[in-house]
């Protein structure tokens, strides 16, 4: 059965450790793509959550060769990249032929990555390769996703998972509302803006593993592949 799990690497043992010290609010999100003329297989990433000039940083980051900025919108710009070679095989080890990486994202904490794996025992092949590579991997979640909804509900905190089984069943979603979010908030105890965040991030969390794991299973093309 397949299996899905998160792992987490430090700047250090993989990529860009200079340039999240300077911009610790940066965000930045592998791009999937086929194929490159470069070689790389991750040569696009995603940045955001900063207004600091992030290309002259990654530009002047030990770990990249060359950066080029190749589109901008209201909240980032995408950066093309040409890694070190010490970076490209680290890269070549997380992207494996056994698994499927479903996204990778870095932050001042960390990079944090999702992978697929058709068992447990790939999966646990996999995670030894990564482990003598580069000696810090973490393994932070392992599932076996029984189906795309059930996948979602699993990331779920209790808190999320009681803020949303409460607002279904007092009417919040309904149309029109039977209930307020004030009202909603008072019946857990909680205040408005707590409540608010732990729906928002419930509903990005089920977003992301439903109908955006369903574009992932439509298009044959994952990270690096």
């Amino acid at each position: 059965m397949c299996v899905i799990a998160e792992f987490t690497l430090p700047h250090r043992a993989f990529a860009l450790a200079e340039t999240f010290s300077q911009v610790p609010g940066l965000v930045l999100e592998a791009e999937r793509t086929v194929a490159h003329a470069s070689g790389s297989s991750i040569p696009f990433l995603w940045a955001v959550g900063t207004a600091i000039d992030v290309e002259r940083e990654l530009d002047a980051d030990p770990t990249t060769r060359r950066v080029a900025c190749r589109a901008t919108s209201g909240s980032g710009a995408l950066y093309e990249i040409e890694w070190v070679p010490a970076v490209e095989r680290r890269i070549g080890t997380l992207i494996d032929a056994d698994v499927t990486v479903l996204t990778l994202v870095g932050r001042a904490t960390g990079w944090t990555f999702r992978v697929r794996a058709t068992d447990h025992e790939t999966l646990a092949a996999y995670r030894n390769r990564l482990r003598e590579a580069t000696c810090s991997v973490t393994l932070d979640r392992l599932r076996t996703p029984e189906s795309p909804v059930a996948d979602g509900q699993f990331l779920l905190t209790d808190k999320q998972r009681e803020a949303l089984v409460a607002a279904q069943q007092l009417g919040y979603f309904d149309v029109p509302r039977e209930t307020t979010l004030s009202e909603l908030a008072d019946e857990l105890g909680i205040s408005q803006q707590a409540l608010s965040k732990r729906l928002r991030r419930a509903q990005q969390t089920i977003t992301r593993e439903t109908l955006a794991g369903g574009r992932k299973q439509q298009q044959p093309a994952s990270i690096g592949r």
